[in-house]
């Protein structure tokens, strides 16, 4: 069984985004997901939750995120246009 891979998975700091690439009725859309990553006595673990000093991490992972899904959409329509 295959395991199922972000697309693209921007990092800064503690903090990741994962784009996802999945298949509709309409094609092809991505969808995002954001974690955080911290290391306690038991080891590492990821958490959906940001403090203060993740926001600006998690605004920079969005950012690059969209760009990624902007461009991908744009060459993906473009490619359908010239087939």
């Amino acid at each position: 069984m295959s395991e199922t891979k972000p697309v693209y998975t921007p990092k800064y700091g503690p903090v990741e985004a994962a784009v996802w690439e999945n298949s509709g009725k309409n094609g092809v859309f991505y969808r995002v997901s954001f974690k955080r990553s911290y290391k306690d006595d038991d080891g590492w673990h990821d958490s959906e939750s940001f403090g203060l000093f993740d926001l600006w991490n998690l605004v920079r992972c969005v950012g690059d995120a969209y760009v990624w899904i902007s461009k991908k959409t744009s060459t993906d329509a473009e490619e359908r246009q010239a087939a």
